[in-house]
């Protein structure tokens, strides 16, 4: 189709390009100033049509003529909400335009919140309006309200959605909304951020700076700051981005990552839609220079030298273990007892609880394979999902090919959780006699030839023996795979013997 833009320029405007190429349409913009796209927006659009005033009715007209759909984006200031958008209405009728989406915006664009100087400091009172002078927005009732918001990029995937439907022509109304929550929360988000940033640099990590959606100011925590992670990425060149967004939003930002070509992004967000990490690794599968980890754990951290998370760094020390858990809390222990026993831990990775990881258990044992620091390796698994019948034909693999292999130890949680019951994370959870019970884990980890302990009390003790000369558990000469995925789920349902 060939889709009219009317308020091409502005945010939602530049975000509805994106949408409207990626899907193959054709693209005509509408508005005042050109010179605000930048060079590759305006490659996308088939012409743009520049209107002085919103009743530039010849302009409109001339817009409006042999498009398909037209789209108004305009500023949500009362003349254009209304009478501009009348007089754009009654020129796509008289040029014959069968589709032309109306928004009603009830709740927030999350960018207006999330762009606020001082990360969310709102003040309770009843006009509604933000203060620049007094750095705070003025709200409706007292900020414990649930608000209902969505992000730029949502609309604009969404309205791209709409239109395509057969039945748009005949008119309809669709709600959406990505995220809801108080102005407390959103306060608390931006709060946190700023503490663990003031935590990683007295660590020692080097941060480099900040993104915020349209900051007013240049810098916090005397840090720049930028209203993109293009743009960011452009002027930093960072190494990391670390992604301290809310759930529902992360994805976005952790694509923004991904498309500046930033090598590690890491994500701690809870609570990020299943659909959203479906499109996160659809988009990681085009590329091949960035890597995420997480989101749904702590982060990661090579201790007394970099931090990009939010373990909890203070018993963290330097040493010989390299440990990588879904789990952050059960990461924890093992990184409390290993320091107790004066090992040290020379990275820790936090993949995840999620049932869609962007690093997963044999990415990171691979890395310790070959890190010289790691002399031995502590992996703690739980229920739910297959990673770790994965890592153990990897860790069997590299024994029977490796001369002096590294001791690892391995862990199970959640072996007596019920089925059907979710165990603190969103991937730890037995579904059905389908799903691959703890014990056929801890059994694959055995015959590859990794140290089982029953509980996370055991795991310094264990790996400290191993290290100290205790002989290493015997791999299987030729084990095979314990499940064949295709074969076992014939007749739907999995055989384990």
């Amino acid at each position: 189709m060939l889709i009219l833009v009317a308020g091409v320029t502005g945010n939602l405007g530049q975000k509805m390009i994106d949408s409207l190429d990626s899907r193959g349409h054709q693209i005509r913009g509408l508005g005042r100033h050109p010179s605000k796209l930048d060079l590759s927006r305006r490659k996308k659009l088939e012409s743009f049509i520049r209107s002085e005033n919103y009743y530039d009715v010849p302009a409109l007209d001339h817009a409006c003529k042999g498009v398909d759909a037209v789209i108004c984006v305009y500023a949500g200031i009362p003349e254009l909400a209304l009478e501009g958008q009348l007089l754009l209405l009654r020129a796509a009728e008289r040029a014959g335009v069968k589709k032309y989406p109306i928004y009603f915006f009830t709740g927030v664009l999350a960018e207006v919140l999330f762009s606020l100087p001082g990360h969310g400091d709102f003040s309770p009172a009843n006009n509604g309006v933000w203060d620049p002078e007094r750095k705070t927005m003025d709200i409706w009732g007292t900020g414990e309200e649930i608000w209902h918001w969505t992000t730029e990029r949502d609309a604009a995937e969404f309205t791209a959605a709409v239109i395509e439907r057969d039945d748009a022509v005949e008119g309809g109304f669709w709600t959406l909304c990505s995220e809801s929550g108080t102005l407390e929360q959103i306060a608390e988000t931006y709060g946190k951020a700023t503490k663990n940033a003031t935590d990683t640099i007295a660590y020692g990590t080097k941060v480099l700076g900040g993104v915020t959606l349209n900051p007013d100011k240049e810098t916090h925590l005397d840090l720049p700051l930028f209203g993109s992670v293009k743009d960011a990425a452009k002027e930093l060149k960072p190494d990391v981005s670390a992604v301290f967004i809310r759930g529902a939003l992360a994805a976005e930002a952790i694509i923004d990552a991904i498309e500046a070509e930033i090598p590690l992004i890491v994500s701690v967000a809870e609570h990020v839609p299943a659909h959203d990490m479906l499109r996160v690794h659809e988009v990681l599968r085009t590329q091949s220079k960035s890597r995420l980890v997480g989101p749904n754990g702590p982060g990661i951290i090579a201790p007394e030298q970099c931090r990009v998370g939010i373990m909890p760094y203070l018993q963290y020390k330097r040493g010989r273990i390299g440990i990588v858990s879904r789990s952050g809390t059960l990461s924890y222990e093992a990184v409390g007892a290993t320091t107790e026993l004066g090992l040290g831990q020379s990275l820790v990775v936090g993949v995840g609880g999620d049932l869609t990881p962007g690093t997963n258990f044999t990415d990171a044992l691979k890395v310790f394979f070959e890190h010289e620091e790691t002399e031995g390796i502590i992996m703690i698994g739980e229920i739910g999902g297959e990673a770790e019948i994965e890592a153990a034909d990897l860790i069997a693999e590299y024994r029977r090919n490796t001369l002096n292999p590294k001791p690892i130890v391995g862990m199970i949680a959640g072996q007596s959780a019920p089925k059907r019951k979710i165990m603190g994370h969103a991937g730890a959870v037995q579904r059905s006699e389908m799903d691959v019970p703890a014990t056929v884990k801890m059994k694959a980890l055995e015959e590859a030839g990794v140290a089982v302990v029953g509980h996370a009390g055991a795991l310094g003790q264990e790996i400290a023996q191993l290290l100290s000369g205790k002989p290493l558990p015997q791999v299987m000469p030729e084990i095979k795979p314990k499940i064949d995925i295709k074969q076992a789920t014939e007749g739907g349902r999995r055989s384990y013997d």
